[in-house]
């Protein structure tokens, strides 16, 4: 018998986790803190000690190295998200996630690696109707619209991510004979009344060139 399977039976036997007959702390020798609660002075403690406190870049590092190639279990994973049900982020920790992520940008490995990790990854029927629900009555502000315009200056969709999307919406049984809603269309017509004749024509040299790709994208797929 091992010395912690020693320990334990010890434990078991003599209830020395108990205040009233002994003085350990943990229940279980392979995982001291499980089942242990801090009061909420020793997390308001604990809080206050760690304020203002940064990790250095060796430390950072050393982190990174030690989580490399380290997988949660299944049962990790569903604590974690019980743990995080119906939980949400104050309007202050929201900005400071905002203003540490500022400038932030993620390498060419990091996106190739989330890109394979959602590949072939669907939403649930019950997932799509919770982030519509989330969305509805949602309205970007003039300067996340002017954001997402800058952005995409200048950027053109490739001849494959073309032919992705023409492949994708052939036999797309669910847009066959879909009609616009009266409000939709009021909608539409009513954004298109306010637009200057150089959005205008930026639209129009943008559809041109959206065909004149497709064209070149037919072209190659038929060659």
């Amino acid at each position: 018998m091992s010395l912690d399977a020693r320990e334990q039976y010890w434990l078991n036997k003599l209830k020395s986790f108990l205040r009233k007959t002994g003085f350990n702390i943990a229940l279980d020798t392979a995982a001291p803190s499980r089942g242990m609660k801090h009061t909420p002075e020793s997390i308001e403690n604990m809080r206050q000690a760690n304020l203002g406190r940064k990790v250095s870049p060796e430390t950072r590092e050393k982190i990174r190295q030690a989580s490399r190639g380290r997988k949660s279990t299944p049962e990790a994973i569903e604590i974690r998200r019980q743990a995080n049900l119906g939980r949400k982020h104050t309007p202050e920790a929201i900005e400071k996630m905002r203003q540490a992520n500022l400038g932030r940008k993620k390498s060419p490995e990091h996106i190739e690696k989330m890109r394979q990790a959602k590949l072939g990854m669907k939403h649930t029927p019950e997932q799509n109707e919770k982030q519509r629900q989330a969305s509805l009555g949602r309205k970007h502000t003039p300067e996340t619209r002017e954001k997402i315009r800058q952005a995409h200056l200048g950027r053109k969709h490739t001849a494959e991510h073309i032919e992705k999307g023409r492949q994708a919406k052939l036999g797309n049984k669910y847009n066959l004979g879909r009609k616009l809603l009266p409000e939709t269309r009021e909608k539409l017509r009513l954004a298109n009344l306010n637009r200057t004749p150089e959005t205008r024509e930026k639209m129009r040299q943008g559809r041109l060139a959206y065909f004149a790709r497709k064209r070149q994208a037919d072209g190659e797929v038929s060659a």
